[in-house]
């Protein structure tokens, strides 16, 4: 019972039940049952719990064996820098005449990332005689035993020495602890060795490779693909995607989501079209997220963007409000194609997204930094078309665009204060102002604002000011 529930994860429960059984009369606890709440301890990561329960087998007459301790180490390794706790552990192994196993000092290896600490096991290892396997090494990666790369290459190397043949496992490791030091470099070369070997297992070349190398699995490729985007080599990443699918790997939902984010890098929205397409081919159903990054993170073109929303739609793939919102932000990156961003929302809009005037601030905000007013004025019309009515924040964003920069603070001055106050137009409001009845007496708004002087074209400011009073 006490097994079953740490094996459903619930230790608390596994330790509760055996605190209860040592309470019962009648019933004496062997050391399975011992065992098996050491091992409860060990999920929780409490060593003195463990260590208390170890403690209590010479009362009870219970034998210890190797899986005793192993099981008490494992606490001390999931618990914060224990070494000290796993040393006593080996110690009371040594006193007990209970050897302990190549398996006893990878479990113990966790418990600490200390370079003494790990260097002092691996001399007891080789004092008893006990050989190193491929778990020791992943282990001495994971904990960051290394001091630096040169010896993490070193250790790769000794492996080689000792017959030691690492499995994916351990090449994963070696490779996320140099990608963790900076030596991107070097991973993305002891990569391609392992590429080479699995592809040309019968060359003169790999042959005579010291160290066997194991076949790269889908996280390798993660950490590969990571490493170059992350370092500025998101090409490098798209063409290693492109080998990877020409080659018939098999990619799982991590490697696309890498290529996607090599993509995004690169701001590259037609790769990550392709990319997209390659997944659905390698019967990868495309989730979500995968579309988002394609919608939020890149400058996609509204038409483009418009079309995968429907094909969303179409496959019954829910939008986010936040993917709707950036997709739609994303989208008026370029103000020429500001009709098409209007039909992607009014797309989302069917769909069942909120979109208001609020969500075409920065649109507006672009088109009338490109001075073109006519271009202003037909965006708030056929928002109004589109049932998306322009309100004071649109033409605050507007007037907040326009240059001069004093032209510009005034006229802000005058929109606001005239929509709080509710004046019909701002021609009232400028009467007001110089009769000083407003909260701003710093400055008259100029008449050259409000009409025009020479009867030829009005400027920017003037025409959105116009345009607002309507």
């Amino acid at each position: 019972m006490i097994s079953s529930c740490n094996r459903c994860g619930n230790w608390t429960k596994a330790i509760e039940i055996f605190e209860r059984l040592k309470e019962t009369d009648g019933i004496r606890l062997d050391s399975i049952t011992h065992n098996a709440a050491i091992g409860a301890y060990a999920t929780g990561g409490n060593a003195a719990g463990a260590f208390g329960v170890l403690n209590a087998f010479p009362n009870q007459s219970l034998k210890v064996d190797e899986a005793t301790f192993n099981s008490v180490l494992a606490a001390c390794a999931k618990s914060e820098d224990n070494w000290v706790l796993a040393l006593e552990a080996l110690e009371a192994m040594q006193n007990l005449g209970i050897k302990p196993t190549t398996r006893t000092y990878n479990t113990a290896l966790l418990s600490s990332r200390m370079h003494e600490f790990g260097k002092r096991l691996l001399k007891e290892m080789d004092e008893q005689n006990l050989s190193r396997d491929k778990f020791t090494y992943a282990t001495l990666y994971n904990t960051g035993f290394p001091v630096d790369s040169l010896e993490a290459c070193r250790l790769w190397e000794d492996m080689g020495l000792r017959h030691v043949r690492p499995d994916t496992v351990t090449l994963n490791a070696f490779l996320l602890y140099l990608g963790n030091e900076g030596a991107w470099k070097i991973a993305i070369k002891y990569f391609r060795m392992a590429r080479s070997f699995t592809n040309k297992i019968n060359s003169p070349r790999t042959s005579n490779m010291r160290v066997q190398y194991p076949k790269p699995d889908n996280y390798t490729y993660t950490i590969f693909l990571s490493l170059l985007t992350d370092n500025g080599n998101w090409k490098t990443a798209l063409d290693t995607m492109d080998e990877l699918t020409s080659t018939g790997e098999v990619l799982n939902d991590a490697v696309f989501t890498c290529g996607l984010s090599a993509c995004i890098r690169g701001d590259a929205w037609e790769e990550g079209l392709v990319i997209m397409r390659k997944m659905s081919r390698a019967m990868v159903n495309p989730r979500p997220k995968h579309y988002s990054q394609i919608l939020a993170r890149m400058s996609t073109p509204p038409h483009i963007a418009l079309g995968i929303v429907q094909d969303m739609a179409s496959g019954g793939i829910p939008i986010s409000k936040r993917t709707a919102y950036v997709t739609l932000k994303a989208s008026q990156s370029n103000p020429n194609n500001w009709q098409q961003t209007l039909i992607l929302a009014s797309k989302l809009r069917y769909l069942g997204v909120n979109i208001t005037a609020k969500n075409f601030t920065e649109l507006i905000r672009r088109t009338v930094q490109r001075n073109s007013t006519s271009d202003v004025l037909n965006l708030f019309h056929s928002m109004r078309i589109a049932e998306l009515e322009p309100d004071s924040h649109s033409y605050g964003i507007a007037i907040q665009a326009c240059q001069p920069l004093d032209l510009k603070q005034r006229a802000i001055r005058a929109y606001y204060d005239l929509n709080r106050r509710g004046y019909h137009n701002v021609l009232a409001y400028n009467e007001k102002w110089k009769r000083r009845e407003t909260f701003d007496r710093s400055a008259i708004l100029p008449d050259s604002l409000l009409t025009d002087p020479g009867g030829g074209s009005l400027s920017a400011e003037q025409e959105i000011l116009i345009y607002a009073r309507f």
